[in-house]
């Protein structure tokens, strides 16, 4: 190794820490704005993470995006931030893309992708999808009617609370 790539090596890692550290600090304050409900500061303190690719910023700016919050309510814009998240593993992210799929709020209505994002979500022990799942299979929306699964589901989220 030449000093030349340890020094550039040192920078890239540097400046790594930097925004790694930038976005920590705006998740931190856009946390608080919203525990406080000043919106318009959480808005604005998760737009760079989230466009960063930081999955709980994304999730935040779903929310916002869904409820209205501070800005005017845009379920397209909660549903691009929500898949965003969703994708990266986030099961809130997965159970909130479920529901605007099940309402056709953002995105067409589909059943089937609504029930397949909440299945991503329980399996990760969300107990509100776990819950949702079970009406899922109990009402046959989106997948075939199987009450054996509905119970399962049920089972699952009653175990945790």
């Amino acid at each position: 190794m030449t000093l030349r790539f340890l020094k550039h090596t040192f920078h890239y890692f540097l400046a790594f820490i930097i925004c790694a550290s930038s976005a920590y600090a705006d998740m931190a304050k856009g946390i608080a704005a919203f525990k406080m409900k000043d919106y318009e500061t959480a808005l604005k303190e998760f737009r760079t993470p989230a466009e960063q690719g930081e999955a709980e910023a994304q999730l935040s700016l779903g929310v916002i995006y869904e409820a209205g919050y501070s800005v005017s309510q845009d379920f397209e814009e909660a549903a691009k931030w929500y898949l965003a998240a969703a994708e990266q593993g986030n099961d809130f992210a997965q159970y909130n893309l479920a529901g605007l799929y099940r309402k056709g709020q953002g995105v067409e209505r589909n059943y089937k992708s609504a029930a397949e994002w909440l299945k991503k979500s329980a399996d990760q022990g969300n107990t509100l999808a776990q819950f949702n799942l079970g009406l899922t299979y109990k009402n046959g929306l989106g997948v075939e009617r199987d009450y054996a699964l509905a119970m399962k589901w049920y089972r699952e989220a009653a175990v945790k609370h």
